[in-house]
C-alpha cells in the first residue's frame, strides 16, 4: 500500500480479492482520529471470441460468439478499413479488393479488466479480367471438290477389253460366264455384270455386255493393293462414275448407275488403280447400252384352247338333246293321233249296227 498525494494505492491483491485500509490521522495538540475504506481489486474481464470471417467485396464480417449486452466493445482495424457492429456481427468495409485487415475488439465491464482480442479477414480478390474476345476468323473462300482426272483410254468396242500397265499396253483376255464378263491379265482382274434389279439382267447373251439406258452394273475388281483406291470411269465421254477401297483380300466390289447422260451406243467401261505388284494399271471393257431389252414374244396360251373346244363340245351336246326331245314329243303327237282316229272309227262302226238292227 502506498499514500500518492491525496490517493491511497493498495497493491498485491488478487483479481476480485477485497481488503479494509485503516487511516489514522494524527495532529500535535489533537487527539488521533482513524477511519476505514474497504476496496476491491478488479475482476478479470472476459475476451471476445470469434467466428471465422466471411469475405465480401471490399470487406469481410464476422461474428462475436460471446456477445452480451451487458458488456460494451470498442473496435478498431487496420490496412485503412472501416469496421462497424450490429449486435453480434462485425462489418469491416472499405478495403481494396484482395487487402487483409487486423481487428481488435476490446471488450469493458464495470468492475472487469478491459479484455481484448483480434481476428483477421479478408476482402475478396478482385474480379478476372475477360480475356479479349478473339479475332473473328475470316471466311474461308469455299474450294471445288477436286475432280479426279480421268485416265487415257481408247474406247473398246463391246465385248472387246485392254489393260493398261504403267503406261504400257499389256495382253489382256475376256472370260464370258452368263453375264459376267471379266478381264484378266498381269495377275488383275475387272468382272462386269449388267445388273437389273439386283439381279443378272440376261439381256447380254453371247459376248457382248449390254446394258439399258440409266441401268445399274455390278463393278468387281482383284488382284489391287490392298487399302489402295479404285476409280471407276464410264466413256467415250470420260464421265467419273464413283470410287471403291481395295480391301485386304485384295478386291473391291460396287454397283454403279450409269447416268441419263450416257446414251445409247457403244460405251467402255474403266477402272484404274494401283496393282498388288505396285504399278498403276488400267482394265477397260467395251459396253453396248440400249434402251430398253426386247423380250421374246409369248407363245399362245393352250388353256384358251381347251376352253374353247369344251366350249363346242358343250355346246354340240346340248344341240343333240334338243334334236332328241323333239323327236320323242312327235312321236307322242303321232300317237295321240293314231288312238283318236281308231277311236272315231269303232264309234261309227257301232252306229252303222243299230242302224241296221232296226230296219
Amino acid at each position: 500500500m502506498a499514500l500518492e498525494g491525496e490517493t491511497i494505492v493498495v497493491t498485491g491483491l488478487t483479481p476480485g480479492e477485497s481488503a479494509t485500509v485503516t487511516i489514522t490521522f494524527t495532529k500535535e495538540g489533537e487527539t488521533d482520529a482513524t477511519a476505514e475504506v474497504t476496496g476491491a481489486a478488479l475482476a478479470i474481464g472476459t475476451a471476445p471470441t470469434f467466428s471465422s470471417s466471411t469475405s465480401a467485396a471490399r470487406g469481410f464480417t464476422f461474428t462475436i460468439t460471446n456477445y452480451s449486452a451487458e458488456i460494451s466493445y470498442t473496435l478498431a482495424a487496420t490496412n485503412a478499413g472501416s469496421v462497424t457492429r450490429n449486435g453480434a456481427t462485425v462489418t469491416v468495409a472499405g478495403l481494396a479488393p484482395g487487402a487483409t485487415s487486423a481487428v481488435t475488439v476490446t471488450a469493458s465491464r464495470a468492475g472487469y479488466r478491459d479484455a481484448a482480442a483480434v481476428t483477421s479477414g479478408v476482402a475478396l480478390p478482385p474480379a478476372p479480367t475477360p480475356p479479349p474476345p478473339a479475332p473473328e476468323p475470316e471466311p474461308e473462300e469455299p474450294t471445288e471438290p477436286s475432280t479426279p482426272t480421268p485416265p487415257q483410254t481408247t474406247p473398246q468396242n463391246p465385248g472387246t477389253s485392254t489393260a493398261i500397265v504403267d503406261g504400257e499396253t499389256r495382253e489382256s483376255t475376256v472370260v464370258v460366264d452368263g453375264e459376267r464378263f471379266t478381264v484378266s491379265s498381269q495377275g488383275a482382274t475387272l468382272v462386269v455384270e449388267p445388273m437389273s434389279g439386283g439381279a443378272s439382267s440376261g439381256a447380254s447373251g453371247g459376248t457382248t455386255p449390254v446394258v439399258v439406258v440409266g441401268g445399274d452394273v455390278s463393278i468387281e475388281v482383284g488382284g489391287f493393293a490392298a487399302d489402295s483406291t479404285i476409280e471407276i470411269w464410264a466413256y467415250s465421254t470420260p464421265t467419273y462414275l464413283t470410287s471403291m477401297t481395295v480391301g485386304s483380300d485384295l478386291a473391291a466390289g460396287t454397283v454403279v448407275t450409269l447416268p441419263s447422260s450416257i446414251r445409247p451406243g457403244e460405251h467402255t467401261i474403266v477402272v484404274t488403280g494401283t496393282g498388288a505388284d505396285g504399278e498403276p494399271i488400267e482394265l477397260s471393257l467395251g459396253i453396248l447400252v440400249v434402251e430398253e431389252v426386247e423380250e421374246a414374244a409369248a407363245e399362245p396360251a393352250v388353256v384358251a384352247d381347251d376352253a374353247t373346244e369344251a366350249s363346242t363340245e358343250s355346246d354340240g351336246g346340248a344341240s343333240t338333246g334338243i334334236v332328241i326331245a323333239l323327236a320323242i314329243l312327235a312321236l307322242l303327237l303321232a300317237t295321240g293321233l293314231l288312238f283318236f282316229v281308231l277311236a272315231r272309227r269303232r264309234q261309227r262302226g257301232s252306229t252303222d249296227d243299230a242302224a241296221a238292227a232296226r230296219v
